[in-house]
């Protein structure tokens, strides 16, 4: 494999940077729903950030493709340390935590996350050669979901804080401030600037300048989908279980663990960590199953897996089975988002990358948007079995879409572009 100590460099620098995040997005919305008791407030303020993503997403493609994604990833993470170093000490020194900059530094994060994966894949693509495509997706996917268990439990820890009595001392973790938790992210970020700025590394895809206005840039990726109708498809259909995981893991999952389950921080963090565990065995494994049939067949089978997970949420409310579910979560997720990157960077070129997975990018948003909207309604808040109904019929629905067109889409090519 091409670029292995660039590679190494960028898989450090997001393993950090993956860290903040994950201490970010549990520890929040756990806040909110644990401390405020407010699990409406929580969904608002990720509506919010769903909204705020929906316009940045159409734009974050633009700046893929067009800059540097060395460049993109080291601004991001001064962008990441400013905004939670400035927030952390200020809520020290005002010695509260205000809700507007709390729901902001989310928004943030969630922004952040939002251009830093497609600058990641694209960036990846950039590194190594096509024989290697699976390989570093499943290496992306097991360090970025290994991270997920190390932040997760330690978001765990600073949550609840923790007493483990052994035979000749106790070893105490105290319960930290929001403040405290804010900090640690900022100085992460500020850790990954400095490793981003030695990475050196030789393109193995020509990128050529384009000289194109903002919209002519963002008309190119419409206008690949036009030419390529069926990889527009699959991608459409293939994000139904990562757009229903993350209305389930930042709405839905607050409130089941918190007002259904009855239980607390530890088991929130757990549910994180056994979904976590589940990609991470995707990462490793997800390809070798799969490997003696496709990546249309993976996804197609991930995705009636998922449908069968969220008719089991929906019809029993146990602690066991539902953090025993979350690693077939973990599973699904990871392992659809293996093989679909797989498959539609085998077939997108690198030119174009970043614009045609701002498309995919909207469309999400705009499924994860009506979702929230959908489950906001007293009709749903009230039972959040009928949600978990709506989330079963859709990964179902993409299931067989995906069957019904599976042929077509196997004959699918590498495409190219006119310098």
């Amino acid at each position: 494999m091409k670029n292995k100590h660039a590679i190494f460099l960028l898989f450090l620098a997001n393993t950090i940077s993956g860290f903040s995040q994950g201490i970010s997005l549990i520890a929040i919305p756990w806040y909110i729903v644990d401390v405020l008791e407010n699990p409406k407030l929580n969904a608002y303020i990720y509506f919010f950030a769903t909204v705020l993503s929906l316009f940045w997403g159409a734009y974050a493609g633009t700046l893929v493709d067009k800059y540097s994604r060395k460049q993109i990833f080291l601004w991001l993470n001064v962008v990441g340390a400013s905004l939670f170093i400035g927030g952390g000490a200020y809520f020290y020194y005002a010695n509260a935590i205000e809700i507007p900059l709390l729901a902001c530094l989310f928004a943030s994060t969630f922004l952040i996350f939002n251009l830093h994966y497609p600058t990641l894949y694209a960036f990846a693509q950039e590194l190594v050669e096509q024989k290697d495509y699976g390989r570093i997706t499943s290496y992306i996917e097991v360090q970025g979901q290994s991270t997920a268990v190390i932040s997760g439990a330690v978001a765990a820890l600073l949550l609840s804080g923790a007493s483990l009595d052994l035979k000749f001392f106790t070893i105490e973790v105290p319960k930290w401030e929001m403040y405290k938790i804010i900090l640690l992210d900022g100085f992460t970020y500020l850790t990954c600037i400095f490793i981003i700025l030695f990475i050196k590394y030789v393109p193995t895809v020509n990128r050529f300048k384009e000289e194109q206005s903002l919209i002519d840039r963002l008309k190119t990726g419409v206008n690949f989908f036009k030419l390529n109708p069926l990889i527009f498809l699959f991608g459409v259909t293939s994000f139904t279980v990562f757009a229903t995981i993350l209305v389930n893991n930042f709405v839905l999952s607050p409130d089941y663990v918190k007002n259904y389950l009855n239980a607390d921080a530890n088991v929130y963090a757990l549910h994180e960590l056994m979904y976590a565990f589940g990609a991470i065995c995707a990462g490793l494994f997800i390809n070798r199953i799969f490997s003696k049939w496709n990546n249309v067949l993976g996804c197609i089978v991930l995705h009636f897996i998922c449908a069968i997970v969220y008719f089991i949420f929906a019809t029993v409310w146990s602690i066991p089975v539902f953090l025993g579910l979350m690693l077939f979560v973990g599973l699904c997720n990871a392992g659809s988002r293996v093989l679909r990157i797989t498959y539609l960077l085998e077939r997108i070129p690198n030119q174009v990358i970043g614009r045609v997975g701002s498309v995919y990018m909207v469309l999400n948003v705009i499924e994860r948007l009506a979702l929230i909207a959908l489950f906001s309604t007293p009709f749903f808040s009230a039972n959040l079995s009928r949600a978990y109904i709506v989330c079963f019929l859709l990964c179902l629905i993409a299931a067989i879409v995906l069957m019904f067109f599976y042929k077509g889409l196997l004959k699918i090519e590498k495409q190219k572009m006119d310098e």
